[in-house]
């Protein structure tokens, strides 16, 4: 009796070992491995990038749980590219598609003068881009794209007053780490400065640089308004973003969690942040006018002559385009098109946003 006892637990302890451990197994929640180089006190951290993946968390029952490495403590914006496809990252918050316009060069196209409204405009351009444009869906196929959206639309600052006319604008040294405002701002006249992000603080406070061509939004995060008080207010670019997950780590989700993420990549994914930024910003340029900065407008006449200087900017993307056996001006009237989609089409705000996306 004793050994048919012994016998009868030793299978009970081998039947559970064996057939609940793995259940438990599979309870236990897929860690996202999320960065961005966004400090932790910037609103899209706060506001967007982590109410995304608590939405995401929630959506999956618990399924995902996000582990966020903020501030650059993981992935600076120039390796947010090899971070995803190498697997260092689970996703990316965003890529910098802006520092690489090479490897992405249908993607970066909505960063050309005067193409974009602003971010929440310019992120439904981006989405609407992806739906209609091939080649854009080639250049991203070794990436799981989640999102689609930009920076806030950027503005010259600069010390003291901002230049109001082309001619005000020429010499001054003008720094910026998108190698496509570079070659605008050599067209515009200016000295162009090509300086890594985290590195324009001190470009400025050392007298490298003028000023910068800059977001509004994040103006204030980064400190720069430590020393830029002159605003020329003309709406000239974006950076393009786009939020990624490495392919492998994409492939390896269930079907269930993947349509959770698919779901969320309109709006969670890009209209979400787009809309903390354009927010964010009316909010920065307020409090500055408040502070004495000043900002100046460029009036029809005047903007019209910048417009004209960096036309050439668009002929050398089709040529580029068509160089990389692409049909240049066939992908230009799709992007001119998705940006007139997106005019007509704006994007309303949804309610699990709660405090992201609205004016503080």
């Amino acid at each position: 009796m004793k050994k048919l006892f012994l016998l009868i637990v030793g299978f009970a302890f081998v039947f559970t070992f064996t057939v609940f451990q793995p259940m438990s197994l599979a309870a236990d929640p897929i860690e996202i491995k999320a960065a961005t180089w966004h400090p932790a006190g910037h609103r899209l951290t706060t506001d967007s990038f982590e109410v995304y993946g608590k939405e995401i968390e929630k959506r999956t029952n618990g399924k995902v749980k996000f582990k966020w490495f903020l501030a650059a403590s993981l992935v600076k914006p120039e390796q947010s590219e090899q971070a995803v496809k190498t697997g260092l990252v689970d996703l990316m918050m965003p890529i910098a598609v802006w520092s690489f316009p090479s490897i992405f060069p249908v993607s970066s196209g909505i960063q050309y003068p005067f193409m974009a409204d602003g971010s929440k405009h310019a992120s439904l351009t981006l989405y609407r881009m992806y739906q209609t444009i091939p080649e854009m869906q080639k250049e991203l196929s070794d990436i799981k794209p989640l999102g689609f959206w930009t920076t806030a639309i950027s503005n010259i600052a600069v010390k003291g007053d901002p230049p109001k006319t082309l001619e005000d604008l020429q010499g001054l040294k003008i720094c910026d780490p998108s190698p496509d405002t570079m070659k605008m701002l050599g067209l515009l006249g200016a000295t162009p400065v090509h300086i890594k992000l985290p590195d324009m603080y001190m470009a400025m406070q050392r007298g490298m640089a003028d000023g910068c061509v800059f977001p509004d939004a994040p103006l204030r995060s980064y400190k720069f308004i430590d020393f830029l008080s002159g605003h020329t207010m003309l709406n000239i670019t974006v950076g393009t973003h786009i939020t990624a997950m490495n392919l492998k780590k994409w492939n390896s989700l269930p079907p269930d969690v993947q349509k959770v993420f698919e779901d969320m990549v309109v709006p969670g994914g890009s209209m979400l942040p787009a809309e903390t930024l354009d927010n964010e910003a009316n909010w920065v340029i307020e409090e500055l006018k408040k502070r004495g900065d000043k900002f100046y407008y460029l009036p029809p006449e005047e903007k019209a002559r910048w417009k004209a200087k960096v036309e050439p900017m668009y002929a050398d993307w089709v040529a580029d385009l068509n160089a990389k056996g692409m049909k240049g001006d066939a992908i230009l009237q799709k992007m001119r098109d998705a940006a007139d989609w997106a005019r007509k089409n704006p994007y309303k705000t949804e309610d699990w946003w709660g405090r992201a996306g609205k004016q503080q």
